[in-house]
């Protein structure tokens, strides 16, 4: 898997040393896996809402890529940046309006890939507040994720899916028929998310994505995120200072970023699975800063195998 850039440019990108805010390493996981639960709790059962802890990790460096954000290739490095806006402002007030737009990503991607089939599945608004960097949020989720009623920026390095969630997500959304005919063992299973600010260039709360090769296995922690409708789980991620995390400096609302959540069957066995990616506060940004506002879009994208 071969970077667009070599070493000594990469050396030479913008850097911006920032604070992740990771699972913490705790032996409490030898014998209890991690978990949470986003649905509704007694209030006397509110403490086991999740046994998940948090740690600074501060003086992460991450390299902008600001000019030469148009070098990468999802396919290779498991994200890349798109010169398009794939919904306006004045697009996404009304669900109608939404369901059109992803309409509108299906197609898209259907093109892009030569899928046989492409599932937009889910969507969601996110706004960051001053506050909602913070180490620790056990609190059960009071919004929804819809435009009036947006999320925070999700603050753990994390991967989407496991290794084994990928296809199990995947089945939740196929007809019976699609789950025999696609899960056969002999179509590339992948579910990608589509990235875009929304207003103006994003001051805080970037996007940052990590280089998968610079990721050990050790690094990846397995955690359980249980909802009233899905039990799924996803990768939180330890940090260590080999990690080679990248970001786009003011990303605006023309330039998306496409990212890799899962893939079945990575490209000639050796691309990326997957990409680590979360939000982090930027060093600049103060209380007056205009919060980051985004949409994101979750697609299945299921094309043949290769003989």
């Amino acid at each position: 898997m071969d970077w667009p850039l070599d070493t000594e440019t990469i050396a030479k990108l913008p850097e911006t040393t920032v604070t992740f805010y990771c699972i913490k390493r705790s032996e409490k996981y030898d014998t209890q896996k991690p978990y949470f639960y986003s649905g509704t709790l007694p209030a006397d059962q509110e403490e086991n809402r999740t046994n998940l802890e948090y740690t600074a990790v501060p003086n992460v460096v991450l390299r902008d890529l600001r000019g030469y954000e148009r070098d990468l290739d999802i396919e290779q490095h498991g994200f890349q940046f798109l010169d398009r806006r794939l919904i306006s402002e004045t697009e996404c007030r009304r669900e109608e309006d939404v369901q059109g737009f992803m309409l509108g990503i299906s197609k898209f991607t259907e093109e892009r890939f030569a899928a046989e089939l492409v599932l937009c599945y889910d969507y969601n608004f996110r706004r960051s507040s001053w506050d909602s960097l913070a180490p620790e949020d056990k609190q059960v989720p009071s919004v929804t994720g819809s435009h009036s009623l947006p999320e925070k920026p999700a603050k753990t390095p994390h991967v989407d899916h496991t290794r084994t969630n990928g296809l199990k997500r995947a089945a939740v959304h196929l007809m019976k028929p699609e789950r025999e005919k696609y899960l056969d063992g002999t179509w590339r299973i992948r579910i990608m998310n589509f990235w875009q600010p929304l207003h103006y260039p994003v001051e805080d709360a970037p996007l940052a994505l990590c280089d998968y090769s610079s990721i050990a296995e050790e690094d990846l922690v397995a955690v359980d995120r249980v909802s009233p409708t899905y039990a799924g789980e996803v990768y939180y991620v330890r940090h260590h200072s080999g990690q080679r995390w990248y970001w786009l400096s003011n990303q605006t609302p023309d330039e998306t970023t496409l990212f890799l959540s899962f893939d079945s069957d990575p490209e000639l066995g050796i691309g990326p699975p997957f990409c680590p990616h979360g939000s982090f506060r930027h060093p600049m940004a103060t209380e007056a800063t205009p919060p980051r506002q985004s949409i994101e879009v979750r697609v299945i994208v299921i094309t043949k195998k290769e003989d």
